[in-house]
């Protein structure tokens, strides 16, 4: 069901954020997430905000990612670490 899933998502974060605390080297999946984040922050600099639509036509794997994490936010499996990485860029969970 929903919950469980939501509860096997938290608990997995929580192994990821354990790992990379005690110097663990991860996969590409940490690195793709620090690649899509660092063109959010070009599109901030092109663009003035940091919330790209979901269909954008000038890069719609950043519109599809923005919408990703706008969903793990509500779903409360995002980390705190991205969630305040996003804010701090000006990402609005809220669109």
């Amino acid at each position: 069901d929903q919950e469980a899933r939501k509860r096997l998502e938290r608990e997995r974060e929580e192994r990821f954020r354990r790992l990379k605390e005690a110097g663990f080297c991860f996969s590409s999946r940490g690195d793709q997430w620090d690649r899509m984040f660092d063109r959010l922050v070009s599109y901030k600099k092109e663009h003035g905000d940091a919330n790209p639509f979901l269909r954008d036509k000038d890069d719609p794997a950043l519109g599809f990612w923005a919408h990703r994490q706008r969903e793990r936010f509500r779903a409360g499996v995002l980390s705190a670490e991205r969630r305040d990485q996003l804010t701090r860029l000006g990402f609005s969970f809220r669109v």
